[in-house]
C-alpha cells in the first residue's frame, strides 16, 4: 500500500501584484491536505475463467476552500494510486476523455489525472477511471496473480477518511479473503 494517498494537487493564484515591485505572482502547485474534498468508490470485478480483473474507479472531488481577498484555490489534477501492472488506463468525467498519465513516486504506481478544467470553490467533479489487472501466474513473484479459478491482488478506493468505498464481486464459489495491511 502506498505511503498516505496523494490529494488533489490545488493551484494557488495571488491575486494581489507584490508591493512595491508591481509583478504578478504565478500560480504555483502545493499538495493540499485541506480544501479538496475527496469520495471514492472502487469496484474489482473477478471472473473465474482468469481473464484480468477488472476495475471501475468512481471520485468525485469538492473544492471547499473559499476563496480570500488576495487568493483564489482551485484543483487541478489528482494522482491516484494503482496497483502494480494496470492495463488500459483511461479516465472520464461526464462521458468526456480525461488526460492521464502515469508515473512512479517511491516505487508505487500512480495514475495523474488532470482535471478538464479548474475546479473552483463549491464546485464538484466526478471522474471515472477504468483499467485491468492482468497479474500473473500462481505461485508468480508478481504482487497480482489471476488464473482460471484464482485471483490475489491489491484493492485501493481514493477518498477522505468515512468516504471510500471497495465492493468485489466474484462468482459464487470463489471465496473471497480480504487482508487488511495498513
Amino acid at each position: 500500500m502506498p505511503p498516505a494517498p496523494l490529494r488533489a494537487s490545488l493551484r494557488v493564484a495571488l491575486a494581489a501584484a507584490l508591493v512595491g515591485a508591481g509583478i504578478a505572482v504565478a500560480p504555483t502547485a502545493a499538495y493540499a491536505q485541506e480544501g479538496i474534498h475527496v469520495t471514492g468508490t472502487a469496484h474489482y470485478d473477478v471472473r473465474d475463467d482468469g481473464s484480468p480483473v477488472e476495475v471501475t474507479t468512481t471520485i468525485t472531488f469538492t473544492n471547499v476552500q473559499p476563496s480570500t481577498a488576495t487568493t483564489y484555490y482551485y484543483g487541478s489534477e489528482y494522482a491516484l494510486w494503482l496497483p502494480t501492472g494496470v492495463k488500459g488506463l483511461r479516465a472520464t468525467s461526464n462521458g468526456a476523455p480525461v488526460s492521464v498519465s502515469t508515473s512512479t513516486q517511491q516505487g508505487f504506481d500512480y495514475a495523474n489525472l488532470a482535471f478538464p478544467s479548474r475546479l473552483l470553490y463549491g464546485q464538484s467533479r466526478t471522474i471515472e477511471v477504468r483499467y485491468t489487472i492482468p497479474g500473473g501466474t500462481f505461485r508468480s513473484k508478481d504482487a497480482a496473480r489471476v488464473g482460471p479459478g484464482f485471483a490475489s491482488f491489491e484493492v485501493y478506493s481514493p477518498g477522505d477518511a468515512g468516504a471510500a468505498t471497495i465492493a468485489t464481486t466474484a462468482p459464487r464459489w470463489m471465496a473471497l479473503t480480504p487482508q487488511c495491511f495498513l
